[in-house]
This record gives C-alpha cells, sequence and structure tokens, in this order.
C-alpha cells in the first residue's frame, strides 16, 4: 500500500523509511516502469491466499470485508462473510453458511505479534487460543453460526541503532510533516510503559491520510527536554506517509532518540 499513490494512479519503485515520495523513474522512453505495470498484480493476488482449504479444513488468513465460497472436500459447499475495519479497529466478525451442517475446521490466523486475543463462537468464549500461528476451532458447523475475535493492536515501542519507532501491528507508524507539528527529524523520547505507547485516534486527517494517532513525545535534544511535560504528536499509517506525492511533504518512521550525555547513554521513559 505504500507504493500506491493515494488516487491509485501510480505505484512507486521505492517505498523509503523517511524522506519524500514521488513519482519513480520512467523507463523504455515511456510514462511508465515495471512497477506501475506490475504492482497491481499484488492486489489481484490477495484472493487466492486470503481464504484457504485443505480436507476438513479451512484457514482464514485475511481479515478484512470479504463473502468467500468454496466447497470442502466432500463437496459441501459454505459461504464465509466477514464484516471488519480491521486493522483500524482490532474487532472481526466471521459468519459460516455451510450448505449442510457439517464437522470441519476453521482456522484463525493469529499473528505472532498479537498477545492478547479473544475468539467466541455464538457468544462462548474459546480457551486456549495460540499466541501465533493458527487458532483452529473443530465443530460441527451450521448456517449463520457466528465468530467474533479480537486482536492486540496496542502501540508497540521498537529500537534499533539509537532510533525509534511505533508498531501499530501490522501497520507501522510515522511522522508527517502535513501535520504541522513540529520538525519530523527531530530527536524525541517516546514515552511506553513496558515498550507499550498510549496511542490516541485523532480526527485530524491530512488528505491521502487512512489511519492518524498521537502519541506522547518528549522532543528535543539534551537532557533539560526529558524534564518536560510530554507532547502530542501525530503519526499516521506507513502507507499514507507523504503520499501527497509532494515534494515538501516529508515523513519519517525511525525518529532518533535524545541523547542523555549526563549518563553517556541514550534514556529511555
Amino acid at each position: 500500500m505504500a507504493s500506491t499513490k493515494y488516487d491509485g494512479t501510480r505505484i512507486e519503485m521505492y517505498s523509503p523509511l523517511e524522506g519524500s515520495r514521488g513519482d519513480s523513474a520512467h523507463q523504455c522512453g515511456m510514462n511508465i516502469n515495471c512497477c506501475v505495470a506490475n504492482g497491481s498484480r499484488g492486489y489481484m493476488m490477495i484472493p487466492r491466499f486470503a481464504v484457504m482449504t485443505s480436507p476438513g479444513e479451512v484457514y482464514i488468513n485475511l481479515y478484512s470485508d470479504f463473502s468467500a465460497q468454496f466447497n470442502l472436500s466432500d463437496n459441501n459447499e459454505v459461504t464465509l462473510k466477514q464484516k471488519t475495519s480491521y486493522p483500524e479497529g482490532d474487532k472481526i466478525s466471521l459468519s459460516v453458511f455451510p450448505k449442510n451442517p457439517k464437522n470441519f475446521t476453521i482456522a484463525l490466523r493469529i499473528p505472532d505479534w498479537s498477545r492478547q486475543n479473544s475468539i467466541f463462537v455464538n457468544g462462548e468464549e474459546v480457551k486456549g487460543i495460540a499466541s501465533e500461528g493458527y487458532a483452529k476451532i473443530a465443530r460441527e458447523w451450521k448456517e449463520d453460526d457466528k465468530i467474533e475475535l479480537q486482536l492486540d493492536l496496542r502501540g508497540r515501542l521498537v529500537k534499533l541503532n539509537g532510533h525509534a519507532a511505533i508498531l501499530r501491528e501490522p501497520i507501522a507508524l510515522a511522522r508527517d510533516s502535513r501535520f504541522n507539528d513540529g520538525f519530523v527529524d527531530e530527536a524525541a523520547v517516546i514515552q511506553n510503559k513496558n515498550s507499550f505507547v498510549d496511542l490516541k485516534v485523532s480526527d485530524t486527517k491530512p488528505r491521502g491520510v487512512w489511519l492518524s494517532f498521537t502519541a506522547p513525545l518528549k522532543l528535543g535534544t539534551g537532557i533539560a527536554s526529558t524534564s518536560e511535560e510530554p507532547s502530542q504528536i501525530h503519526f499516521c499509517d506507513f502507507g499514507s506517509a507523504g503520499n501527497s506525492w509532494d515534494s515538501n511533504t516529508c515523513y519519517r518512521v525511525w525518529l532518533p532518540e535524545s541523547l542523555n550525555i549526563m549518563n553517556d547513554k541514550i534514556e529511555s521513559y
């Protein structure tokens, strides 16, 4: 998604984690390149892995609004209808419509980053959910049985080489200059508790931005900045960052951490 212009007209050759976005080089003397020509194949392949089957089993790999129909090994046609705003929201609702009541397994993909999960079938909680891989539910499925899945979309702090970033998985977040809340390359200390960041949904959305949040940051260099109250700084999903394709719009995923030279180390708060 990060490679695709917000209006769907172009696909970018490279999507760096900082800087600005724009049209990639043209090739063969035409107003096009191989990424523009072939990038849409990725979108077209999504249905092939969204729902997959093996004898007596159905694997749900993609959480998005969709309806799917397929035959199990015994030619019992099954329809699945999924409703969700994921990954904007953390809840997924799945309705099952087998042509005839039948025992089979529905396997729900549980990402390895999702540590707090819950599953309910027809209002009854399913215990012992795997922390990664697939949560397999084997039972006799009847028309309009309902599965409710909730995944863990807490903001999570990651650090590397004196820099820090926020993940609201499966989405990486980025600062974007269109929010007009400071210099996106400024050093900062991202406030967190046990590596989790308190993200708040924001109604501020520049053109082309899908997801918008604020996070508490202490901005600037030097030890003095760490004693001040944190500022609520805007972040958007990486796919939307810089997606005006305007060279004046800058964005950044990895923020340089403020250095506490008194302790000769990077201080985390």
